[in-house]
């Protein structure tokens, strides 16, 4: 069969278009522009037109089209009068990922990346290479191909995780988000509520007994397992240590020792994404050293505390675009006793800088200098008055910390060069095209 991506070059999309590559199917597909992802899917011989035309679609069988895709894409307009099937990327996905056996799918506002590529970390370790479908990329890129079990990586955005019927889901936190779709933390928890009764009624719902409310998990029939630092969790962390970020923790599984776990990656979030390992990888009974093992060798994704090597300073980009993970990561930031620390945000999208406007004018407490970038529209035609200049002059007029207005990357290159010394920390921060800022850093 050929099948055609409409907008390949999405994380989710080219996980997907990997994966029907691997099966035997004959892949092609398109996007707006050439990047990393579409350069290694053409590396992989997936045939990749730039730009979209109802030519790049001749002779497909199938259209598969993100989320993202305008209904008066002519690629997706073509597939429709040519009685050409067309499927979203969520209907995709859970077809292939309910077809296996053992089917692991990870949710969550925050964290789901990170704990799907420890997942697949860990079940490598112990010798079980896993299919997994990770939004982000990890030393094995974003799909991961091998048997039992299936992992995936379960988006709450317009709700596309209920296509999927785990036998494990995992709910890591649930927060207000995404309200260009829901209408408020009702419906965004609402979402979840229907996640949790997607598990089979034979498997587990694996979710933070610290974070995610009761009233999201009475609908499941799943048997429910919680994990977390309080002690009423059948899993909880104890004994906490770190060293400038990097945290080592023992693990009480119904109240008695269970094992030591060691991170490599930074930040006290990650202890929630390994509690959640730890269960899911004990649910299946793997062995418990060997995946504390394979927890504290995985590296990380792209995007989460990545390292970018410079000459003048230290510079470290990470994919952080809500209030809570902007505040979890200066946590981090604070922990390796730089001298400044200065930031440099692009907020993701005009709804959420809406919704979540008065969150941001306070989350960047802790940081000496914030550098705000114009917002990055995403999927978005521009909201009247939200801008990231009246972000800044609200963050200045509260006081939390001092804000400065940047028209473009090359402005804020040169403002992070006059800034910055050899002992600051430049935090390069947002979910969209902000990495290219770094290129002008090295």
């Amino acid at each position: 069969m050929k099948i055609h991506f409409v907008g390949i070059g999405g994380i989710g999309m080219s996980a997907l278009a990997q994966h029907m590559a691997k099966k035997g199917h004959i892949i092609s597909g398109s996007d707006a522009v050439k990047s990393e992802v579409t350069d290694m899917l053409e590396s992989k011989g997936i045939k990749v037109f730039i730009g979209h035309s109802d030519k790049n679609v001749f002779g497909a069988d199938l259209c598969v089209a993100t989320s993202a895709a305008s209904v008066d894409n002519p690629e997706i307009l073509y597939c429709v009068q040519n009685k050409i099937g067309v499927l979203a990327r969520q209907e995709l996905l859970g077809k292939e990922f309910n077809a296996y056996k053992t089917r692991i799918a990870v949710s969550g506002t925050h964290g789901k990346t990170t704990t799907c590529g420890m997942l697949a970390a860990a079940f490598e370790n112990c010798g079980h290479m896993p299919t997994a479908f990770i939004g982000g990329m990890t030393k094995r890129g974003n799909y991961i191909e091998g048997g039992e079990p299936c992992i995936a990586e379960a988006c709450e955005y317009k709700a596309s995780f209920l296509t999927l019927r785990p036998t494990i889901g995992v709910i890591l936190n649930v927060e207000t988000d995404h309200l260009d779709y829901y209408k408020d933390l009702l419906g965004v928890e609402r979402a979840f509520s229907k996640f949790a009764s997607k598990v089979d009624k034979d498997g587990y719902l694996v979710y933070n007994g610290d974070q995610v409310p009761e009233h999201i998990l009475k609908i499941t029939k799943a048997k429910r397992i919680s994990y977390g630092f309080e002690n009423n969790n059948d899993y909880q962390a104890v004994n906490l240590k770190h060293k400038k970020g990097v945290y080592a923790f023992d693990v009480i599984r119904d109240g008695k020792y269970f094992y030591s776990v060691e991170l490599r990656i930074r930040g006290r979030h990650n202890i929630y994404n390994a509690l959640a390992t730890v269960v899911v990888c004990d649910l299946l009974n793997l062995d418990a050293s060997k995946c504390a093992e394979g927890i504290n060798l995985f590296e990380g994704v792209e995007r989460r505390w990545t390292v970018v090597e410079n000459e003048f300073t230290n510079v470290v980009l990470d994919y952080a675009h809500h209030p809570n993970e902007i505040r979890a990561l200066i946590e981090t930031a604070r922990q390796q006793g730089y001298e400044k620390i200065v930031m440099v945000f692009q907020p993701h999208t005009y709804s959420r800088t809406q919704t979540l406007f008065r969150d941001f004018v306070t989350c960047f407490k802790g940081v000496n200098e914030l550098i705000l970038l114009p917002i990055y529209a995403a999927r978005e035609l521009p909201i009247p008055g939200v801008t990231s200049e009246r972000l800044t002059r609200v963050i200045n007029e509260v006081g939390i910390t001092e804000a400065r207005f940047a028209k473009d990357f090359d402005d804020c290159a040169n403002i992070i060069k006059e800034r910055a010394g050899k002992d600051d920390l430049v935090l390069v921060v947002g979910a969209g095209d902000v990495n290219k800022l770094v290129n002008l850093l090295v």
